[in-house]
């Protein structure tokens, strides 16, 4: 559940995906195929996948973004997001891509949300729902922190 007031562009492909605000969706696979990947999948992601797992927003545009742990989290994807924890200091999980699967996107404990590609990684949002709705309106993030 969310209390964030996303723009119409955003609402208008979370409502298209067949989300809610009271969207709860069961998140054991999330959780058992990131421990598998050896992920300790804090509060804040698991509220964001009950809420926004399994959604697919923005199909085939720009903006598209998958909202669960990238298929097949492979030893490629656990050693890019090892690179970045030092960089951010603190550990990150995997919650999705967007930019048609360019931008890995991470969720720390906090729920600050990360966007990365291969060295490249930058400060998206303080929460999930801010993250979207940047996304979903410029998938380039001109506003986003670069992490050096």
């Amino acid at each position: 559940m969310t209390d964030h007031e996303f723009s119409a562009r955003a609402s208008h492909y979370l409502h298209e995906a067949g989300w809610t605000p009271t969207r709860s969706v069961p998140i054991d696979e999330y959780l058992e195929e990131l421990r598998q990947a050896g992920y300790e999948v804090p509060e804040s992601a698991r509220r964001f996948f009950q809420s926004f797992g399994g959604l697919l927003l923005a199909p085939g545009a720009q903006e598209e973004m998958r909202l669960d742990p990238p298929p097949g989290m492979g030893k490629v994807s656990t050693r890019r997001i090892a690179t970045y924890v030092p960089r951010v200091g603190k550990k990150l999980v995997p919650i999705g891509t967007a930019d048609r699967g360019w931008q890995l996107l991470m969720m720390d404990s906090d729920g600050v949300v990360y966007s990365g590609n291969d060295e490249w990684l930058a400060r998206v949002a303080d929460s999930g729902p801010v993250a979207i709705d940047l996304l979903l309106t410029d998938p380039s993030l001109p506003d986003a922190v670069d992490i050096p």
